[in-house]
């Protein structure tokens, strides 16, 4: 939980929430006695004892540590509630997430690889693992130098006790490495490949770990292949490799080696050679008119060409982010980082472009195909209206926002609607009124105009009358209602159900 107002802390003046997370909440504030300005990370209330001694262990670690690339920590404390406190120095300049989808130059990309390094290098002598390498964690004291922050899961090598024991995935998923995704033993060789995932996405300016949701993204660290990055970035292929080797003892033995790599990358420049000027005699002065008037000529024909090579490498430009995107299936969503998103954008400069209308219609088709496989497996599990956003009549609605007369969908909402026709018949008959209109409602959610259940819905009440009414000629001494089955029964009489309509 968080807290809606500030602390307390005896010597500091809380300001403003900077940020909230999953345990803590950190705050702007000034230290009286130096009069700067600080971050205050407060853990939230409600958490184990374990936990607020494992954060003042570790926070007495990491404020051992000193390397320019590692966040200074001032001091640890408790509140009078319990509550622990984190006093660290306070950087202004952002973190590398707000550059999300920009590809950055390799040099300088390499040059912050190096610096991450180098502070984890001093991490790991102490015995420490970070666990949480990611963009969000890597803020920026400059434009070019790097501080890394949040050691809140780090792991201390020397303490037996591990969450990983236990079964618990801590870190961030999309740049986990397989053995901590998979909740195995770790070591520093995680942290380094959790820095080669970050090496990547600033190469080529997204993530291609990240799948539509938890699992996949993990199933992605522990079965896909490293990405091949494109020719122009190959001379970086072979540190990409070392970084995401899926076994540990693949990758690089220790930050040092990654940081002895890196210099030889950061020393060499990679580039093609210039070619070589051929010496020329003194040219007549017939030439120099013939090379005069080539020179106009191209500088004309480059300002005629110019708006339509622009449009054209824009184009190109859209098409590829876009194939990018439906082979990591983001087809329609999210809605500015889609493969529809690009396509519609590439046709939005070019109107005509066909490998952009194929393209759209592939990422339709393609998402169609994946919310049928979805609806269905929902229906033949029985989840037909919950749990929410993850039905059967949830995901054949999401294909009628593309394609209102879907054969498949509108096939298989009719299948529901007489799915909930016989669980209200059968309620009806058990004189489980309030089972039956909640079926009609149910069904009808899947479709709205089915001729029957309207009908059902049209004669509930004068069933209810008409059964109150005979229960009281045959049974004048007893007219209380029995009580409605609560939501175990009712889950019960769609199990019945399922096993009649499927023959078992």
């Amino acid at each position: 939980m968080t807290h809606s107002t500030a602390p307390t802390i005896s010597g500091y003046t809380i300001h403003e929430v900077l940020g909230v997370g999953g345990m803590a909440t950190v705050y702007l504030a000034t230290q009286h006695s130096l009069q700067r300005q600080v971050a205050i990370k407060v853990l939230d209330a409600n958490q184990e004892a374990q936990l607020y001694q494992r954060f003042i262990n570790e926070a007495h670690i990491v404020a051992s540590l000193h390397h320019p690339a590692i966040i200074s920590i001032y001091d640890v404390q408790q509140l009078a509630d319990g509550r622990c406190y984190l006093v660290m120095e306070l950087i202004k300049s952002g973190d590398l997430s707000q550059y999300k989808g920009q590809k950055f130059e390799p040099k300088r990309a390499l040059a912050i690889i190096k610096q991450i390094a180098q502070g984890l290098a001093v991490v790991h002598h102490k015995g420490l693992i970070h666990r949480d390498i990611k963009p969000a964690n890597i803020l920026f004291r400059d434009h070019e130098h790097i501080v890394i922050t949040d050691f809140g899961i780090a792991k201390n090598t020397q303490i037996n006790q591990e969450l990983t024991q236990h079964g618990v995935v801590v870190g961030s998923p999309s740049y986990s490495s397989p053995e901590q995704a998979q909740c195995q033993e770790i070591d520093h060789r995680s942290d380094l490949y959790s820095v080669g995932v970050i090496l990547i996405e600033l190469l080529l300016g997204y993530n291609p770990y990240r799948g539509e949701n938890y699992t996949q993204t993990v199933v992605n660290h522990v079965q896909m292949d490293i990405p091949t990055l494109p020719q122009e970035l190959s001379p970086y292929q072979a540190i990409v490799n070392k970084l995401l080797a899926k076994q540990p003892n693949e990758r690089f033995k220790d930050s040092q080696s990654l940081i002895d790599a890196l210099d030889g990358f950061l020393t060499v420049s990679i580039s093609m050679p210039a070619p070589a000027i051929p010496v020329q005699k003194k040219p007549l002065d017939q030439k120099k008119i013939i090379i005069g008037g080539i020179a106009i000529f191209l500088f004309l024909l480059a300002i005629i060409s110019a708006p339509m090579l622009k449009k054209h490498w824009q184009v190109r430009q859209l098409l590829q982010q876009a194939e990018q995107r439906l082979q990591q299936k983001k087809w329609l969503s999210p809605a500015n980082d889609s493969a529809q998103f690009f396509y519609q954008q590439a046709l939005n400069i070019d109107a005509d472009n066909q490998q952009a209308k194929t393209g759209l219609t592939t990422a339709k088709n393609q998402q169609i195909s994946y919310w049928l496989t979805q609806a269905e497996t929902k229906f033949a599990s029985g989840d037909l209206s919950a749990p929410k956003d993850d039905n059967a009549v949830f995901y054949f609605q999401q294909i009628q926002t593309i394609d209102a007369k879907q054969p498949q969908a509108q096939a298989g909402l009719q299948r529901i609607a007489q799915v909930y026709l016989g669980l209200a018949q059968e309620d009806y008959q058990q004189k489980q009124f309030e089972q039956a209109l909640n079926a009609i409602k149910l069904g009808l959610l899947a479709q709205p105009n089915h001729s029957e259940l309207l009908k059902l819905a049209a004669e509930h009440e004068q069933r209810v009358a008409a059964a109150n009414q005979k229960s009281t000629k045959t049974s004048p001494q007893n007219t209380e209602k029995k009580p409605s089955k609560n939501k175990q029964s009712s889950n019960n009489g769609l199990q019945k159900f399922w096993k009649k309509l499927w023959g078992n």
